[in-house]
C-alpha cells in the first residue's frame, strides 16, 4: 500500500492509501490539522506521520491509526530522519529550529529524547540520515561540521569540522556500510566515524543546492554525476574509498 497526504500548511491534512488504481484510492483518515509531512516506516511496514503537532502510526487503515502522545512534537519541516536498530530518529521541538533529536519505535512508551541542545548552545540542527548502523547529523553555527548520534551518551560526537558547506545529509545515498553525500561541490562519504568520513572528489565546478545531481546506490557501490574542473558532467562510481572512485 501506498500512503499519500493531500493537504499543505494552509489546508487540513488527511491521509489516503492507495493500491494504484482509482477504485483503491480512499481516505483513511481527517488530521484536521494545516501541516505535516511522512517521516519515514518502521520495519514491520508502519509509517510514521508527523501531523501538526502530534506523531501518527498507521498500517494503511483507519483501526490501524493511532496518535503517539510525546511530550515534543517533530520539528516541522522535516529535516531528514535516520531509522537505526528498528527505531526512526528525528529531529523535534515546535520553535523555528530544531532543539532535540527524539528515537522511536511506534509506540508512545518507546519513544523519547537522545539528545537535547544544551542551554545557551548557538549550534544549529540541520539535517538527519544514517549510516551503517550510526545516525548521522549535519550542524551549522558556529561552524559547518557532521557528527554522529551517541545513543548511550545522549551526545554528538564530531566527525569532521570547518566544512566550506554543510553536508546535504537528504540527498545521500546508502551503501550497506558507508552514506556517500555532498558537501558544497565534493562529494563524502562516512560511516559514522571520524576515520571513515573524508571527501571522495576534490573540488568540483559550479554547485547549486538547490539541484543537487542524485546519488544512486547499487549495492556497495555509489553511482552520482560530477564535473570536474571545467570538463563536461560525467557519471562517477566509487565504492566508498579515494581509490575506487573514479
Amino acid at each position: 500500500t501506498f500512503f499519500v497526504e493531500p493537504g499543505s500548511f494552509t489546508s487540513p491534512l488527511e491521509l489516503w492509501a492507495t493500491d494504484g488504481t482509482p477504485g483503491g484510492t480512499t481516505r483513511i483518515v481527517p488530521f484536521d490539522v494545516a501541516g505535516g509531512e511522512w517521516l519515514g516506516r518502521l520495519p514491520d511496514g508502519t509509517a510514521l506521520v508527523a501531523a501538526g503537532r502530534n506523531l501518527w502510526r498507521t498500517d494503511g487503515t483507519a483501526a490501524g491509526t493511532q496518535r503517539l502522545n510525546v511530550g515534543v512534537p517533530p520539528h516541522l519541516p522535516v529535516r531528514g530522519t535516520a531509522a537505526v536498530g528498528g527505531r526512526l530518529y528525528y529531529f523535534a521541538g515546535s520553535a523555528v529550529q530544531p532543539a532535540e533529536i527524539w528515537e522511536t519505535d511506534g509506540t508512545a512508551a518507546g519513544s523519547r529524547a537522545v539528545y537535547r541542545l544544551p542551554s545557551g548552545s548557538n549550534l544549529q540542527l540541520e539535517e538527519l540520515a544514517h549510516a551503517g548502523a550510526r545516525v548521522l547529523v549535519a550542524t551549522s553555527s558556529p561552524a559547518r561540521a557532521l557528527h554522529a548520534l551517541d545513543v548511550g551518551t545522549q551526545s554528538l560526537v564530531q566527525l569532521a569540522a570547518n566544512l566550506p558547506d554543510a553536508p546535504a545529509l537528504r540527498t545521500r545515498a546508502n551503501a550497506p556500510e558507508y552514506a556517500a553525500f555532498y558537501v558544497g561541490a565534493q562529494v563524502w562519504r562516512s560511516d559514522g566515524t571520524a576515520s571513515g568520513t573524508f571527501p571522495l572528489t576534490s573540488n568540483g565546478s559550479s554547485f547549486d543546492s538547490n539541484s543537487l545531481d542524485p546519488l544512486l546506490a547499487i549495492g556497495p557501490r555509489v553511482l552520482f554525476a560530477f564535473r570536474p574542473g571545467a570538463v563536461s558532467r560525467q557519471l562517477w562510481v566509487t565504492d566508498g574509498s579515494i581509490t575506487g572512485t573514479t
